[in-house]
C-alpha cells in the first residue's frame, strides 16, 4: 500500500509538472483582433506581424464580413469570446457603450495632441475617448475638369455652369448629379446654414431629443435640394448613387456623362482606373456664405471591456496609430490619416490632402443610438419635398415631431 501511495503521488506530481510545462510552452493566448476591412486588410496583417516581431506579443487577426461584424461582437464580447480589439466605424461607439462592451482607450495610449481635433471629437462618447482613430472619410465634389475646368466657389456658380453644360449638350451631360433624397448626401446642405441631426448639451454629450432638421437653416437646405430637381432641372427624381458614379467614369462622348457628382474617397480608385481627368473640390458656399458640412466618418480601434489583456492591447493600439503605420494605412485605403504627422507624410498626394481638408471641416456622424431613428423618416420627407409633393417647412416640422416621439419611446 505504501509503495502504491508513493507511486500515486509521483504520478500526480509528474502530471502537474507536465501541465505546467505544457502551459509554459504554449504561453499566453495571442491578442485577438477582429476587422471588417477589405482593401486595407493585407496592410493591417503586415503591421500586426511587424508588431509581433518587435514586441514578442502574438496577434491573431480575424477578418469578419463587415455586415456581420457589429452583431457578432455584440454576442461574443459579453460571453468572453470576443476580440481584444475591434476595428470598425466610430458611429458604433454609442450602441456598444450602451451595451457596456467597450472600455475607454487607456490614458497615455495615444497622444491626443497629435490628432486632428475633429477625429477625437468623433471618437468621444460621454466625454471619454472610446476609439483610437486610424483614418477618416467624408463626401466631397468630384469634378470632371474637361467638362468643367474651373472650380465653382459658390453653389450659384455651380448651378449656373451645370445648367450651361446640360443645355449645350442637349441634356446628354448631367451638370450636377447625386442621390439628393438619400440622407447622407443631403446632410451637407441641411447642415450648411445651421441645421443639424443631434444636438449636444453644455458638457458636450449628445442630447437625443434635440433634433435640428426643422430649423430655418435646415429648411433652406431642403428648399435647395428641391430646387435642384424642380427649378433647375439638374437632378432627376430617380437619381441614384450607382448611376451618378457610372455617369462620372463614362468617357465615351456619345454616352451620358456627369460633370460634377458627390462621392467619398472609396470612389477614388474607380475614377483613377477610368482615366477621366478629375479634381476633388470642397462644397461651394451657400448664398449666405456658409460652406455645406459633410458627415465625417472614422475607422478606428476599440477596446473590448472584457479583454483580459488590455495592457498588451493598448501597446498594439499605440503601435498601429503611429504616423508611419497610419500613412501606410491611408495609402492602402485611399482615406486620409488622422494625425498631423501622418498628414505631412501624405502632403504630396493631392487627393488625400483634398479630402483631409474637407474632413477637417466636417461634422462627425452622431454616435448616439438615437440617430438611427432619424434615417427612415427623414428620407421619406426628403423624397416628398424633392418631388414637389409637399412644402419643406411644414413637412420637416411634422417629421421632427415624429422622430422625437420615436426616440422618447426608445429611451423609455
Amino acid at each position: 500500500m505504501r509503495r502504491l501511495c508513493f507511486f500515486s503521488v509521483l504520478i500526480l506530481l509528474f502530471s502537474v509538472i507536465c501541465v505546467g510545462c505544457t502551459q509554459k510552452a504554449e504561453g499566453p493566448k495571442p491578442l485577438l483582433v477582429w476587422s471588417g476591412m477589405d482593401t486595407e486588410f493585407p496592410t493591417l496583417v503586415s503591421q500586426c506581424k511587424r508588431f509581433e516581431e518587435e514586441t514578442g506579443i502574438k496577434v491573431e487577426l480575424l477578418k469578419v464580413p463587415f455586415s456581420n461584424l457589429n452583431n457578432k461582437f455584440l454576442i461574443a464580447a459579453p460571453a468572453g469570446l470576443g476580440p481584444d480589439i475591434l476595428v470598425g466605424p466610430h458611429d458604433w461607439i454609442g450602441n456598444l457603450c450602451v451595451a457596456d462592451l467597450l472600455a475607454p482607450i487607456p490614458q497615455g495610449t495615444i497622444d491626443e495632441s497629435r490628432f486632428v481635433p475633429v477625429s477625437l471629437e468623433a471618437a468621444r462618447f460621454n466625454n471619454q475617448v472610446y476609439m483610437a482613430p486610424l483614418c477618416m472619410e467624408c463626401l466631397a465634389l468630384f469634378r470632371n475638369t474637361d467638362l468643367m475646368p474651373k472650380r465653382p466657389e459658390t453653389l450659384d456658380e455651380l448651378i449656373e455652369e451645370a445648367q450651361k453644360i446640360q443645355k449645350d449638350s442637349n441634356n446628354r451631360i448631367k451638370g450636377f448629379y447625386f442621390e439628393s433624397k438619400q440622407c447622407y448626401f443631403a446632410a451637407p446642405f441641411i447642415m450648411a446654414d445651421g441645421g443639424y441631426l443631434l444636438g449636444k448639451d453644455k458638457s458636450g454629450n449628445y442630447n437625443p431629443t434635440d433634433i435640428g432638421i426643422d430649423n430655418e437653416g435646415a429648411i433652406l437646405g431642403a428648399e435647395f435640394l428641391r430646387d435642384l430637381t424642380q427649378k433647375y432641372q439638374l437632378i432627376g427624381e430617380g437619381a441614384t448613387e450607382d448611376l451618378s458614379k457610372s455617369l462620372f467614369v463614362e468617357k465615351n462622348p456619345r454616352e451620358n456623362r456627369a460633370a460634377v457628382i458627390i462621392e467619398g474617397p472609396w470612389f477614388l480608385q474607380g475614377v483613377k482606373n477610368s482615366g477621366v481627368h478629375y479634381a476633388i473640390d470642397p462644397f461651394p458656399l451657400t448664398a449666405s456664405g456658409q460652406r455645406p458640412k459633410p458627415l465625417l466618418g472614422l475607422q478606428g480601434l476599440m477596446l473590448n471591456k472584457y479583454s483580459e489583456r488590455s495592457s498588451e492591447a493598448a501597446k498594439l493600439i499605440a503601435y498601429l496609430t503611429n504616423d508611419e503605420n497610419m500613412t501606410e494605412m491611408s495609402k492602402a485605403s485611399g482615406r486620409p490619416p488622422v494625425t498631423k504627422g501622418a498628414l505631412k507624410m501624405c502632403a504630396d498626394d493631392a487627393d488625400t490632402m483634398a479630402f483631409a481638408k474637407v474632413c477637417e471641416d466636417g461634422v462627425p456622424m452622431p454616435s448616439h443610438p438615437a440617430v438611427a431613428q432619424l434615417w427612415d423618416p427623414l428620407r421619406q420627407s426628403l423624397e416628398l419635398i424633392i418631388t414637389g409633393r409637399v412644402q419643406p417647412a411644414p413637412e420637416l416640422r411634422t417629421t421632427h415631431d415624429r422622430i422625437v416621439k420615436k426616440i422618447e419611446l426608445m429611451l423609455e
